[in-house]
């Protein structure tokens, strides 16, 4: 059950949402890369991409784009950290997403964000290499956090609908409610 120390409007909810599927959209792109490598395994391939990028090499056999991965990798962390600091704004709390939150992972992800964000003079900036090099497992992580706080968020905006429209759809563009979770633009109309 999703609580808040404040009740969260359902505006503000949307606002938070809108956020997610931006950083959802990232992570789609990057899994359409991953696919076009032939793995469909998302953590094992992130985590060896995260590990090629921390060694700052990218092996000469990988069928991955090394441009595009790191760009899509690097916008989807920079924009999961925004919904984090959205949902840390907004008082809420989730069973879920609680735990992912106490990890030593948010504050690193903090400070890729502001690598993401900010010019940085050197192309492997320590900003970015600490989140790949000291993170706690950062693929699973992210993976996980990614799909805990995108269910808590929609089931918050589903039940703060307004009582006539309890299947709201931000824009009436969201075909599955899927698509809402995750972020998948693909999935939307």
């Amino acid at each position: 059950m999703l609580t808040s120390t404040h009740e969260a409007s359902h505006e503000k909810l949307l606002t938070l949402h809108r956020y997610f599927v931006w950083a959802g959209e990232m992570h789609s792109q990057l899994l359409r890369i991953f696919m076009r490598g032939n793995d469909q395994r998302t953590v094992p391939v992130l985590r060896r991409v995260m590990k090629d990028i921390a060694k700052m090499k990218w092996p000469s056999k990988s069928k991955l784009d090394p441009l595009r991965t790191f760009l899509y990798l690097s916008y989807w962390y920079a924009s999961l950290y925004v919904v984090i600091e959205g949902w840390n704004d907004l008082g809420l709390h989730d069973p879920s997403v609680d735990p992912l939150l106490r990890s030593p992972n948010v504050d690193l992800l903090r400070r890729y964000r502001n690598a993401v964000f900010h010019y940085q003079g050197r192309y492997y900036d320590e900003k970015f290499m600490t989140l790949m090099r000291a993170g706690q497992d950062v693929a699973a992580w992210t993976q996980t956090l990614h799909l805990a706080i995108g269910d808590a968020i929609w089931s918050r905006v589903q039940n703060t609908a307004p009582s006539r429209d309890r299947h709201y759809r931000p824009d009436s563009t969201v075909r599955s409610s899927k698509a809402a979770r995750t972020g998948a633009l693909w999935e939307l109309r």
